[in-house]
């Protein structure tokens, strides 16, 4: 689980905009393209801001309807599988 303290930066080859009500990723290194709407895209949007994990659950909290329990999972869930799919990177 990355730490609620730790922050993350898109990857170098990773450009994203937002597009009608989604978030669309493009890798150009790997040609891969991902797309985020809702919760996913404002988690992402925060990511990009230079916020902490601890930051992106509080905001998710406050944004949506949902609980500390299943933010927290979601939010591991998709820290770690950007970070190992290459498209985040830890700050330092």
């Amino acid at each position: 689980m990355p730490s609620s303290a730790r922050s993350f930066s898109p990857s170098p080859e990773v450009s994203w905009k937002w597009a009608n009500e989604e978030i669309v990723l493009l890798n150009l290194a790997r040609s891969r393209y991902l797309v985020f709407e809702g919760a996913a895209g404002r988690m992402w949007e925060l990511l990009c801001a230079g916020k902490s994990a601890a930051e992106i659950g509080s905001a998710i909290l406050e944004e949506f309807e949902t609980t500390d329990s299943v933010v927290e999972r979601e939010l591991d869930t998709f820290i770690s599988e950007l970070c190992a799919d290459g498209w985040v990177v830890p700050n330092p």
